[in-house]
């Protein structure tokens, strides 16, 4: 099970190409977050559509918000990656695709 942030989805729907993320890894998981993000606030932007109609793509509420706010309160961090990480951590994900390093680093301390 694979985990994502958002910009990855974004980055990927601007060159038409969110399919070899289904392509890789199959079922994607994102957590409310970054649906919020992509789909809802980023409507009519790039990755909005094509996140909401992927069918392997599903969306997950974390069930331990402290752990968010925890993490929220680093000041490199948005909600989105902070979810993720928890998520993933929850779940559990085999990986998570993050696409920042101080996330990545906190993801490491994480686990």
């Amino acid at each position: 099970m694979i985990v994502s942030n958002s910009t990855q989805l974004i980055e990927l729907s601007k060159i038409r190409r969110l399919e070899l993320l289904r392509e890789v890894y199959g079922t994607l998981v994102i957590p409310k977050a970054v649906y919020t993000e992509v789909v809802i606030d980023g409507a009519g932007q790039p990755g909005a559509d094509e996140v909401k109609g992927a069918p392997w793509i599903h969306s997950h509420a974390v069930t331990h918000p402290s752990q968010v706010q925890s993490l929220y309160a680093h000041p490199s961090l948005d909600l989105g990656e902070c979810e993720a990480i928890v998520l993933a951590e929850e779940i559990p994900a085999a990986q998570v695709i993050l696409d920042d390093r101080v996330a990545f680093v906190t993801t490491w301390n994480v686990f």
